[in-house]
């Protein structure tokens, strides 16, 4: 099989990444190339798509959206790669790598630079084989705040359940709140339905705190949280009780009593994020949450620090993939080291 692969226009071809999606995926894309392609606060992606030249026509495509990443306090221009699609019947290695070949070559002519992905399991060999490195792991973790409704799950007995699940409830407040607690007294919460210029004033205190960090300013944040089409989002704020300077924040949606985070920052230290934590989840509590779900790739330091809060790993969502064309050869292994977190803000969807 003969393929071409080129750079296309998104407008004059939004026709065929329609149909490559829809036919691929079975669902609506209207809202979503409205969204991240048109309307991408970082500018217009770049899309390469995939020609079978026996029949002249696409049969796949890749997206390189693109995102700041902020490394030892330096801006550098990412992509994230995403939106991959290739015909059911043109799926082996041959045309995913034409395309990952593609987004590297972008990603040499404009470095330094970074292509940052996140494969499922039938992309990461393609993903290794062109030469993108595991920067680390992306899991699933979970926090009971209300034991009640799964002390249920094993036990039928309602009269024995709500008892028991008062003295969990405060043996899991003993075990990972009483020191939070303790130190807050200067903190204090909001809930805000928007993104203002006080988030720009804590990205960038928070730029400095990480060795690898994705741009989490203002008019960001505005774009991907607050104007996507994937659901309505709460931004709880954690803010200093005399100046009202924000320390940190999670942004979250909620459904049937559980929470999803998608973003969290905090300024300065892992102290900051045990007060924003501890204050997020006595608000929760509450509204009568039972649970909180983070997606999450972070260093060893800060996963522990959402352990000691109470959060436990569900489970491991896959590998966060990086190639960096710069001339530094250890870029990768000596961030990979260092103090860096990834959520699904740093993801394509």
């Amino acid at each position: 099989m003969s393929y071409s692969v080129q750079q296309v226009d998104i407008f004059d071809y939004k026709e065929v990444l329609t149909s490559l999606w829809e036919r691929n995926f079975q669902s609506e894309f209207v809202s979503r190339f409205s969204w991240i392609y048109e309307k991408n606060s970082n500018g217009i992606p770049v899309v390469y798509c995939l020609k079978y030249e026996e029949s002249d026509s696409f049969v796949g495509a890749i997206a390189l959206f693109p995102r700041i990443i902020c490394i030892n306090g330096e801006k550098i221009d990412a992509y994230i790669c995403g939106d991959l699609v290739v015909d059911s019947q043109h799926r082996s290695l041959g045309p995913a790598i034409i395309l990952f070949k593609a987004a590297i070559k972008k990603c040499r002519e404009d470095a330094p630079c970074i292509l940052l992905t996140f494969p499922n399991e039938k992309s990461g060999p393609v993903v290794r084989r062109v030469g993108f490195k595991v920067f680390g792991e992306y899991c699933e973790m979970t926090k009971v705040t209300k034991t009640y409704k799964f002390i249920l799950k094993y036990m039928s007995l309602p009269a024995i359940a709500y008892p028991l699940s008062l003295v969990l409830d405060w043996l899991l407040f003993l075990r990972y709140d009483v020191f939070p607690f303790l130190t807050i007294k200067r903190c204090t919460f909001q809930v805000v339905s928007e993104f203002d210029e006080r988030f720009d004033d804590l990205w960038d205190r928070v730029a400095k705190h990480f060795d690898f960090i994705g741009d989490r300013s203002c008019r960001y944040l505005r774009w991907r949280i607050k104007e996507s089409p994937y659901g309505e989002y709460e931004i709880f704020v954690l803010m200093a009780r005399k100046s009202k300077k924000i320390l940190g924040y999670v942004a979250c949606s909620v459904v049937d009593k559980s929470v999803k985070i998608i973003d969290i920052a905090f300024d300065e230290d892992l102290v900051k994020l045990s007060h924003l934590f501890f204050m997020f989840i006595k608000y929760q509590k509450g509204q009568n949450i039972n649970n909180m779900t983070i997606g999450i790739g972070a260093n060893n330091s800060l996963i522990n620090l959402f352990k000691k809060r109470g959060f436990w790993m569900r489970c491991t969502l896959g590998k966060v993939m990086i190639y960096s064309a710069s001339n530094d050869a250890n870029l990768i292994k000596n961030i990979s080291e260092g103090k860096w977190y990834l959520t699904s803000v740093d993801n394509d969807i």
